[in-house]
């Protein structure tokens, strides 16, 4: 989501959100608007790491993805301390 911090006249900031076309925070502190971006960047990190579970699991890989054994010789190889 592309968002966007405005200085509302009264100094306090507030959050545009573009797909929104709307705030989404307003009458806010730095620590508020800081707070908002690591919550909005935390759910998105889920929501990432969730599709790309879901496409390992049905087999839709990229294409130059390793296989497992392949994955672990190269890691045995770049890192030998690694416990696999």
């Amino acid at each position: 989501m592309k968002l966007v911090v405005l200085v509302q006249p009264n100094g306090r900031l507030a959050i545009w959100s573009t797909p929104a076309k709307a705030l989404v925070l307003w009458d806010a502190t730095d620590a508020q608007v800081v707070k908002y971006f690591a919550t909005d960047a935390v759910d998105s990190a889920r929501h990432a790491a969730r599709w790309a579970i879901e496409r390992s699991r049905a087999g839709h890989t990229p294409t130059r993805t390793p296989t497992w054994d392949a994955a672990v010789a190269s890691t045995r190889q770049h890192t030998p301390d690694a416990d696999l």
